[in-house]
């Protein structure tokens, strides 16, 4: 059973396919939602809505629009659990073609081959992103899809009017993912000069519906959720231990969960010799600006999770450079040669780990414990080790 975040996205999405509206009325008392946490919704006047960003909810409406037309309403929301993995697989499954195709054109076909399998199977988007519609699970397919524009060397109108909505789309996903689709921006504004109006007015239309859905909703141009939550950011006074826990510790640890990652050290030394260089330049930023968020955030360890979920929407961009760290080491010398069995190694590592906690409960029984803080930094007692190991594929 997916936890809080992720428990009331799925009606909602049925919600809007079957009604036209978000509210989450016809199902709050149903038997099936009574396990949903109803403390996080949120009761607005006589209607009641998923507290948390509405945005994965619209992103799978052609997911749920053809589980109704298979099961029915009363089947999908009977298995929300299981209808919601099946859309964020979908979503992975989407994502992974996307880094296919987006790092083929930099790296080459096998090159590409193997980004798209390590993407699957040794990054959260395994553990994580395909385990409920979280909102990074949603924000990683988005990450996905600017990768594969980004890669383009020549873009059409059409393709850039999609890029320039997505962008401004990304904040109903996630208000925190103003730090990727910003930047972003900023390069595009760039890189095409004259072309960016047709990336401008598809954002600011997006980003339009996004205000005039809130004032709407709530009366205030931000939802509930960011109102909340800007205030728990920018926490400086546990930063460092936020910052060595969402990277290295056992329970939370990118670098422990996912180790490969670790290669992307040798590709971002190598930025200076990249022919893409402006681009590598921008995803490192990504990569910097999101982590100092959560390094700054009061919950850092993300509550109820498996491994670095809060992580998981920069998977694509640590996977540029850990792909081009690997390329970048040759057949001769011992040290490379070294370093490429250290990379075999950790692939394998990595896929071990993540497929597990996808299949098995273990991994998400730690979590019932509680105190998650204080045991993310427990080598004795790691999340990735917890359970029998017995692989129940049916899970």
């Amino acid at each position: 059973m997916p936890k809080a975040d992720a428990n009331w996205a799925l009606p909602t999405a049925v919600s809007i396919v079957r009604e036209g509206n978000t509210n989450l009325d016809e199902y709050m008392q149903l038997p099936e939602t009574r396990q949903f946490f109803p403390e996080m919704t949120l009761k607005v006047g006589e209607h009641s809505y998923d507290y948390f960003p509405v945005g994965g909810a619209f992103l799978a409406l052609p997911q749920v629009f053809l589980l109704l037309q298979i099961n029915g309403t009363k089947e999908v929301i009977r298995h929300s659990s299981e209808a919601s993995k099946l859309v964020a697989s979908s979503w992975m499954a989407i994502s992974a073609l996307l880094i296919f195709f987006g790092f083929r054109r930099k790296f080459g076909d096998s090159a590409a081959i193997l980004a798209a399998l390590l993407f699957s199977f040794a990054t959260p988007a395994l553990s994580s992103g395909s385990r409920a519609m979280w909102q990074q699970s949603a924000s990683l397919l988005l990450n996905c899809v600017f990768i594969f524009f980004l890669t383009k060397s020549t873009f059409k109108k059409y393709e850039l009017i999609l890029l320039g909505f997505l962008l401004g789309f990304s904040v109903w996903v996630r208000p925190s993912t103003v730090v990727v689709s910003g930047p972003i921006f900023l390069y595009l504004i760039f890189l095409l000069r004259k072309g960016i109006v047709w990336v401008i007015l598809p954002a600011i239309f997006s980003l339009g519906l996004y205000i005039l859905y809130n004032l709407t909703l709530f009366g205030t141009f931000t939802p509930s959720y960011f109102n909340s939550h800007i205030g728990k950011i920018f926490q400086f006074s546990g930063f460092g231990e936020g910052l060595a826990g969402i990277l290295f510790s056992p329970g939370r640890g990118i670098f422990v969960w996912s180790p490969f990652f670790l290669f992307g050290i040798l590709g971002i030394l190598r930025i200076r010799q990249d022919r893409e260089k402006n681009l590598s330049i921008l995803f490192l930023y990504c990569i910097i600006t999101h982590i100092f968020v959560i390094a700054s955030f009061h919950t850092w360890w993300g509550g109820h999770s498996i491994g670095p979920r809060l992580l998981a929407e920069l998977s694509p961009f640590f996977l540029w450079f850990s792909i081009q760290g690997f390329l970048s080491l040759s057949d001769r010398g011992w040290r490379d040669r070294l370093l490429r069995n250290a990379w075999v190694i950790a692939c394998i590592f990595s896929a071990i780990i993540h497929i597990r906690a996808s299949v098995d409960p273990g991994p998400m029984y730690w979590n019932q414990v509680g105190n998650e803080k204080e045991r993310s930094w427990d080598w004795k007692d790691p999340q990735f080790m917890s359970g029998d190991w017995s692989i129940k594929l049916l899970y």
